[in-house]
């Protein structure tokens, strides 16, 4: 009976068994599927990141292959999974590329600020205009790197109870040229007022009127669409935190206090004036004046610069405060100069300017440039008077300037470009 019995239980116990086994083994075979689809995932993400910097690449050697505003798919390599999307645009001064790698329903897409001025010591470091007189030098002035000098070459010369104590430049570095100022490049020299407002504020789809901005900050990925804060009338910037893709446009003028922080932001106004002790990460882009205050630090990559056209009441300027530090760019351009009017961008004592400055009309330099300086002519003030064409106590120093410097080709001189920075 016994053995009846275990005889018995034996058909279902092995089919107890037999679904045991089943259900392990496809469990088992569930699981190295999903593995195996998460690993070849994880696998062609990596390729569409690699894929996606190659077209940065492509874009940084190649940058003509896209008009400004333009897009392009391409296959990069001709073979599966390799396609792109390229995306150009200015940002400012700057480029903006964004690239999307794709294949079926995966992405990645990534952007960057980009330039096409990399460092390099055989850069040039100084150089004026000739107008048939040399450039006197005065007190401790150093200039090292490549100098492009009218005919007259340098002159030492005696003012305020002082005489030249600097550096004799090396005789290598030395140019003499009786060549006018290069123009600044067409595709910087188009960024005026009247630009900003007929391409955003005309076309943009995205436009805030900065009064009817609801809080305080405002974060905007480079991913996504610009957002454009507008206003008729004068912006005063306090208390804001503004970072990523967005445009401050003002018809008048922005004031921007030492109480904000702003990254990567655009401002563009006739007028802008930037507080003592102000720091932050930004372009300023006026078509009549810039004043920034004392102590202030405008980190890199940032722009100062002012573009100047038709019937103006003064001399358009910029004015760098003392002990101010701006990492970037400073340039100062008026198409076409009055001879009472003419352009002046000054940099107070104990400035200093990390990158490039580039001016055709008058610099007058207390402070130092740690890069390239081009400039129509010079003036110096003095408690006592005004010298034409005179440096004291300065330093233009190429040499100084950080190795991994990327900036913009001021003049066409056809340089390199590479990436300023990835950005969100």
């Amino acid at each position: 009976m016994l053995r009846a019995k275990l005889k018995g239980y034996a058909l279902p116990f092995a089919v107890f068994i037999s679904a045991i086994i089943i259900i392990l083994s496809s469990t088992l075979i569930l699981a190295a599927h999903y593995n195996n689809r998460f690993y070849n995932r994880i696998i062609l993400l990596d390729r569409l990141n690699a894929n996606a910097s190659s077209a940065i690449n492509l874009l940084l050697v190649n940058p003509d292959m896209i008009e400004e505003g333009g897009e392009t798919i391409i296959s990069l390599y001709n073979e599966a999974a390799d396609s792109v999307k390229m995306e150009k645009e200015p940002w400012g001064v700057f480029d903006l590329f964004t690239v999307t790698a794709f294949h079926q329903q995966l992405k990645v897409k990534r952007s960057v600020i980009a330039g096409n001025y990399k460092y390099d010591s055989t850069n040039v470091a100084f150089f004026v205009s000739d107008h048939g007189k040399p450039v006197s030098v005065v007190g401790n002035v150093n200039i090292k790197g490549n100098s492009f000098l009218p005919e007259a070459g340098f002159k030492q010369a005696h003012i305020e109870g002082k005489t030249f104590t600097g550096r004799r430049i090396s005789d290598n570095e030395i140019h003499k040229t009786n060549r006018v100022l290069p123009p600044l490049s067409e595709r910087i020299a188009r960024l005026n007022t009247d630009y900003f407002l007929d391409k955003y504020i005309n076309n943009s789809t995205k436009v805030i009127p900065f009064e009817e901005m609801l809080g305080d900050s405002l974060t905007v990925s480079f991913l996504d669409s610009v957002v454009v804060l507008y206003s008729p009338y004068s912006i005063a910037l306090n208390y804001r935190f503004l970072q990523g893709k967005i445009i401050v446009i003002s018809e008048k003028e922005i004031q921007i206090g030492n109480n904000n922080q702003l990254n990567d932001v655009l401002c563009v106004a006739p007028y802008i004036r930037v507080e003592n002790q102000f720091a932050g990460k930004l372009q300023l882009l006026a078509r009549d004046s810039i004043a920034i205050g004392d102590n202030c630090n405008l980190k890199y990559p940032s722009a100062v610069g002012v573009i100047s056209q038709g019937q103006i009441s003064k001399a358009p300027a910029i004015s760098i405060g003392e002990k101010t530090n701006v990492c970037g760019m400073a340039f100062m351009y008026r198409k076409s100069a009055e001879p009472d009017k003419q352009p002046m961008l000054k940099l107070d004592d104990g400035s200093v300017v990390k990158g490039q400055v580039y001016s055709n009309g008058y610099t007058e330099i207390k402070g130092s440039i740690h890069g390239s300086l081009y400039t129509d002519r010079f003036f110096l003030s003095t408690p006592s008077s005004i010298y034409e064409n005179t440096l004291m106590d300065t330093d233009i120093d190429m040499y100084k300037l950080s190795r991994s410097y990327v900036g913009m080709d001021l003049i066409d001189e056809q340089t390199r470009g590479s990436v300023i920075k990835w950005v969100y």
